[in-house]
């Protein structure tokens, strides 16, 4: 029979953590990937490419949610760029 402080044990251990706010300009000193040039990259087309959900700006500074932020990596389809796909249809053709 379990008593009452095992069960807060046990529902403390279910919660979800805490997610951390990463200021851009520290990304790299948690994680190598993306640099931030390419996350600023991201921050500019925030509202094209969906990363406006992963952004906080409490007072002129970007932060990113981190367990946000590889959500949204892991539910981003990839999607080869025009140039890409016109290389593809050029070396098609030229191998036909």
């Amino acid at each position: 029979m379990k008593n009452d402080r095992s069960k807060n044990i046990d529902e403390v251990a279910t919660e979800p953590k805490q997610t951390r706010f990463i200021p851009v300009s520290k990304w790299n000193e948690f994680h190598e990937w993306p640099p931030v040039g390419g996350m600023r990259h991201l921050i500019f087309f925030r509202n094209e490419n969906g990363f406006a959900k992963v952004l906080k700006r409490p007072n002129r500074t970007w932060l990113i949610d981190e367990k946000a932020f590889f959500k949204w990596v892991s539910e981003k389809k990839y999607r080869p760029r025009k140039k890409e796909l016109e290389g593809i249809a050029t070396s098609k053709a030229s191998s036909e």
